[in-house]
């Protein structure tokens, strides 16, 4: 399995971080359109990502409830129907949460992941 590094933190000027982000940065941000429904899974977490209506990412992933650095060890699968993946997925194992936009800085050494009301860094390795 693939794996990187969560780390979380608490940003309080987003537009100051985005302006020392850019310093650092190979390009301009790029907004990345993606609405995330987790599912019921035993041994870990799963999630479709819905990037249009004609792209999706199913993902599995393993990470410990705990604070500071986590490790997530992940898997992803690609869909062209993430629609008709949700409804399968929902009806199989039961839907968890539906999740909502994120916006995603790319064009950084590392990914930056800026959600609503929260902020994370996430470096894959």
């Amino acid at each position: 399995m693939a794996r990187n590094v969560e780390i979380e933190a608490r940003i309080d000027d987003p537009r100051a971080f985005l302006k020392l982000a850019n310093l650092v940065a190979d390009g301009e941000p790029v907004e990345i359109s993606q609405d995330d429904t987790f599912f019921h899974c035993p041994n870990g977490r799963l999630k479709l990502r819905e990037l249009s209506p004609a792209e999706g990412q199913l993902i599995f992933y393993q990470r410990d409830d705990a604070s500071g650095p986590k490790e997530s060890r992940y898997l992803i699968s690609t869909t062209s129907d993430p629609a008709i993946l949700r409804n399968t997925l929902a009806c199989a194992l039961g839907c968890a949460v539906k999740g909502g936009a994120f916006l995603q800085v790319k064009d950084l050494p590392r990914q930056l992941a800026v959600q609503p009301r929260s902020y994370g860094w996430a470096a894959s390795g």
